[in-house]
């Protein structure tokens, strides 16, 4: 059966497939639905292109059977779209459409309509890939080839692709991955995508409330000023006339809170330096201008 051939029966099938819709009985007018409409204006840009392919106008053709296709899929426009694409040498299109007319033909339909396809598409394969995802580690996912959806996996048949580098990407609700492959004409190429597992639940690390060296050489400076303006203080204010240093309820708070400064800060220094062993803290009295005061030693 030649294109021609083909063309006139799926016409002919295709005209009589609304037949029964149009029947009704003359009193009543029928009911124009959405469904009816849309097969009306898919078989008239249907039989205004097969027009056009007999006259050989294939790009005029090409473009009102992609549109009766975007409206009634059916694998007899698929079938003559994809002759249509063959012409034109869009031989990766005219795969697809092909072997969707082969796939969605019925098993009792005409034996050479079947074989008329499958020679169309057995030579439309030879200027283009053919490629063969297997999917492991999921039951079912999405397949996207360069970014442009192309169905669910698992799939009983190829990806056509155009020779060159492609992304092949799957995904599911869980997890993904993808990978780019090289394909030349006329190559078939079966690949194994691992859908990856989920990533492990990321506890970002805990930041630490130790205090930085900086801070620590600061606070110590600050309870040393303090105990050494309180010993300043003792030392140098005159006693009152009872015999009692002056300001003496200044210069007691003083060194007491730069003495608990030093020893808060010394905990907290040896706790956080737990690698290097524990801080080392002991108490020592100290001569400060022939008097003896208490003070701290450690070890740090």
């Amino acid at each position: 059966m030649n294109a021609k051939a083909w063309i006139g029966f799926s016409l002919l099938g295709l005209v009589v497939m609304p037949a029964r819709l149009a029947y009704c009985d003359e009193s009543t007018p029928p009911e124009v639905t959405t469904v009816e409409q849309v097969t009306g204006q898919a078989i008239e840009m249907y039989q205004q292109a097969n027009s056009l392919y007999l006259d050989q106008k294939f790009a005029e053709a090409y473009v009102l059977y992609k549109a009766a296709w975007a409206l009634r899929p059916n694998y007899k426009i698929a079938g003559n779209l994809g002759n249509c694409e063959y012409e034109l040498q869009k031989y990766r299109d005219a795969a697809e459409h092909l072997a969707f007319a082969l796939r969605e033909n019925p098993e009792e339909g005409v034996a050479a309509t079947r074989t008329f396809f499958a020679e169309r598409l057995a030579d439309a394969v030879r200027y283009i890939g053919t490629v063969e995802v297997n999917v492991e580690n999921a039951a079912i996912a999405d397949l996207f080839v360069d970014n442009e959806y192309v169905g669910k996996l698992p799939r009983a048949y190829p990806i056509y692709v155009d020779p060159g580098s492609h992304v092949i990407f799957a995904r599911n609700n869980t997890a993904s991955n993808s990978v780019r492959i090289e394909v030349k004409k006329g190559e078939a190429r079966r690949i194994a995508l691992n859908i990856l597992p989920p990533p492990s639940t990321f506890r970002p690390p805990v930041e630490s409330t130790s205090l930085s060296t900086e801070s620590y050489a600061l606070g110590a400076g600050l309870s040393l000023a303090l105990m050494a303006g309180g010993i300043y203080m003792a030392e140098t204010q005159p006693p009152n006339s009872s015999g009692t240093p002056k300001y003496s309820y200044l210069w007691g708070p003083l060194i007491g809170g730069g003495a608990v400064g030093l020893i808060s800060l010394a905990i907290l220094f040896g706790t956080s330096r737990t690698k290097q062993g524990p801080a080392k803290i002991s108490g020592t009295i100290l001569p400060i201008r022939n008097q003896w005061q208490i003070g701290l030693r450690g070890t740090f």
